[in-house]
């Protein structure tokens, strides 16, 4: 388990070099806090899933996009 501390120096850098870095912490959790039947459980699953959302929609969109340009041109071929 890294320390909390090694994990914010971690996103300061990334967020340094132009990277995205999002980290959410919850105080007073301890490792495995996220598993399921945890009291946090439900915040943790939440804040993944706005996360996925941010993330996901824009990417699946560019692949669908290239995708779909391959198929056009190797039918106009």
């Amino acid at each position: 388990v890294e320390p909390y501390s090694t994990v914010v120096d971690f996103c300061r850098r990334m967020d340094s070099a132009g990277n995205a870095c999002e980290l959410l912490g919850f105080d007073g959790a301890g490792h495995g806090f996220f598993n399921a039947r945890r009291p946090a459980y439900d915040e943790v699953l939440s804040a993944l899933l706005a996360h996925l959302d941010r993330w996901i929609p824009a990417t699946t969109r560019r692949i669908t996009s290239t995708i779909e340009l391959r198929v056009s041109r190797k039918q106009a071929d």
